[in-house]
């Protein structure tokens, strides 16, 4: 009878001993996590400064290797041709813009009193200067 209660006693000291470690277990793998997620990202922006600098680095090796052989650039067939069709759209916009203005303006204007039409079908008069 007296063993019981030590018994009990002990039971409850293991099992918070336990509680307590497991907490600590999944305590410690919450954080693990934690700095393994922030550790990847870090890693990742890095990778990603490295690898755009080895690729600027491997294209300017490449255009001085060119050079050095007598090769000229290629042209930038991609950067003329947006260009040109930016040109052309500017173009297009600028011509219809022109076209409502005159439109625009030949609202504003009051009408003619003299039609050419009328002009060139009266006869020819000599001027008072010519006289």
């Amino acid at each position: 009878m007296f063993g019981s209660g030590r018994v009990k006693q002990a039971e409850r000291v293991a099992e918070d001993a336990w509680e307590a470690l497991v907490d600590a277990v999944e305590s410690a793998g919450d954080a693990a996590r934690s700095a393994g997620k922030r550790s990847k990202k870090l890693a990742g922006k890095a990778q990603d400064r490295v690898g755009s600098a080895t690729d600027e680095a491997v294209y300017r090796a490449s255009a001085a290797y060119d050079a050095l052989a007598g090769r000229r650039a290629a042209l930038p067939w991609g950067l003329i041709l947006t260009v040109a069709v930016a040109g052309a759209v500017a173009g297009f916009v600028a011509a219809r813009v022109a076209e409502r203005a005159i439109e625009a303006a030949s609202r504003e204007l009051p009408p003619a009193d003299d039609d050419p039409a009328d002009a060139l079908a009266a006869p020819l008069e000599p001027r008072p200067d010519e006289i």
